[in-house]
């Protein structure tokens, strides 16, 4: 018999026989949850170590680091984010720099989206499962779940309109370039002009993030993703709202200006800051807190002062 949850190699094997969360909280304190978690975080320590070792600051070790996402996102289904810390002050790592919060959530949602998903049911037993609910439905409602549990968390920690902060969605799959494929991406990663028109007018987003081509994280190689500038035109043409692109790091200053030139108006550039800060510090080399701040202010300004220079020849 099939355990509940398997994760090998990419593959994960969703038992629904064996247990099936019909709800957030089942999904958040399932062995699945925990397990895919893990291994995320893995593979973030070994594929995008810039962005790992700047999320680990404030915790003792992995293994205190991956226990607390995981609490804390449990908690973010159902508080909000000054609700946690009047209750455990010890989730405020997570926030310091909310950002960089948002940006492992969103990677760690297109890592679950990257595997390759297989659910199975075994009528012939009874047990906690959907035995007697249709296959497709089921698995259907399950992914939903997953889907809302990423936008809640993302919903919580940027407080929105409420607050009057200005409100980015992204509409598209940009995913991570650790997945190995830049530059072969097929049309249907690419965000379509009438899914964009019809999203920015339903939702009344600020700026909208499109996907052309970019992934998240550190490119493997040093071979430049190939962004899809018509793509870009048209949907620059077709919606009224600001575009972004997000996952700019290391895509190539040709392809920026570019992306800018044809209707860009927002880059996101978060992994050069923080390759540019590392690497400040790596010249340092010094144990003072205030001599290391100001390497990783000079570090982020280097890199800022570029982009600025880039766009605006």
């Amino acid at each position: 018999m099939l355990q509940e949850f398997t994760l090998n190699r990419g593959r994960a094997i969703i038992n629904f026989t064996s247990k099936y969360c019909d709800n957030r909280r089942k999904i958040l304190t399932s062995y699945a949850y925990s397990r895919v978690v893990e291994s995320f975080i893995a593979h973030l320590r070994r594929d995008n170590p810039v962005i790992y070792e700047a999320f680990i600051q404030g915790f003792r070790d992995e293994d205190e680091l991956i226990r607390d996402f995981m609490e804390v996102i449990r908690l973010l289904s159902v508080c909000s984010v000054e609700e946690i810390l009047e209750v455990n002050n010890k989730y405020a790592p997570f926030f310091k720099d909310r950002d960089l919060f948002l940006e492992v959530v969103e990677l760690l949602y297109h890592y679950w989206r990257r595997m390759e998903r297989i659910a199975v049911v075994h009528n012939q037993r009874q047990g906690d499962g959907v035995q007697n609910v249709r296959f497709v439905q089921a698995y259907e409602l399950f992914n939903e779940l997953i889907l809302s549990i990423y936008r809640r968390t993302k919903e919580v920690v940027t407080c929105a309109h409420a607050k009057g902060v200005s409100v980015e969605a992204e509409i598209g799959h940009v995913g991570g370039a650790s997945e190995g494929v830049e530059g072969a991406f097929s049309d249907s990663v690419y965000t379509t002009v009438k899914e964009a028109q019809t999203f920015a007018a339903a939702t009344g987003v600020d700026s909208l993030a499109v996907s052309i081509g970019t992934s998240h994280g550190v490119y493997k190689s040093n071979r430049m993703p190939e962004l899809n500038f018509t793509r870009l035109r048209e949907l620059s043409a077709a919606v009224a709202v600001p575009l972004v692109l997000h996952g700019g790091s290391g895509t190539g200053d040709e392809n920026l200006r570019r992306a800018v030139y044809d209707g860009i108006t927002k880059l996101n550039i978060y992994t050069d800051f923080l390759t540019g800060a590392m690497e400040e510090l790596r010249i340092l080399q010094t144990d003072s807190l205030i001599e290391t701040q100001k390497a990783v202010d000079e570090g982020m300004r280097k890199v800022l002062t570029h982009y600025i220079d880039l766009i605006s020849k």
